[in-house]
């Protein structure tokens, strides 16, 4: 695994066998690219700037809390949480433009936690943890969420997964 400068920030590559994987662990947990010599498995398009992150249509980004758009008395990206409040809710959830802390870097992959600022916490305002695992083989690639509800109420969430193969 070896670190890249990547528009002012720092992306990660794996060579496994004859596989490139490239990550952004921080920016989304997301997965980049997957690439072989004869063919680009998981695409990633040129972008200008890590604001860009959020629009790529690449990679693989991660949904959740809600996989999917989320409606409330017909509105678009809303929802009720718990106690009934309306609230807004990007397409696809927090975590595609979420920021991530890497809490393990290995030869053949990555873990990393979502850090929800305070919009993400204002929008799903509850006490978890939620964890992105890569492993990277030479033929596949294996990604694993892990949830932990840390509040005292049952959450609503599911979680998800975008790939541009």
């Amino acid at each position: 695994m070896k670190s890249i400068p990547h528009l002012g920030e720092t992306i990660y590559e794996w060579q496994i066998g004859a596989s490139t994987f490239r990550a952004w662990p921080e920016r989304g947990a997301r997965l980049m690219s997957w690439t072989q010599p004869d063919r680009e498995i998981i695409h990633w398009p040129d972008i200008d700037s890590p604001d860009q992150v959020t629009k790529a249509r690449g990679g693989n980004p991660i949904l959740f809390p809600f996989s999917a758009r989320t409606f409330c008395d017909g509105e678009i990206g809303k929802w009720r949480d718990h106690d009934g409040k309306v609230r807004p809710m990007p397409n696809h959830g927090i975590t595609r433009q979420g920021r991530f802390e890497i809490t393990e870097m290995t030869e053949g992959g990555f873990s990393a936690v979502l850090v929800p600022d305070d919009k993400a916490q204002e929008i799903y305002p509850y006490e978890y943890r939620f964890e992105v695992c890569y492993r990277f083989a030479e033929s596949h690639l294996e990604v694993d969420f892990q949830f932990e509800n840390r509040d005292q109420v049952a959450l609503p969430w599911s979680a998800g997964h975008h790939f541009y193969f």
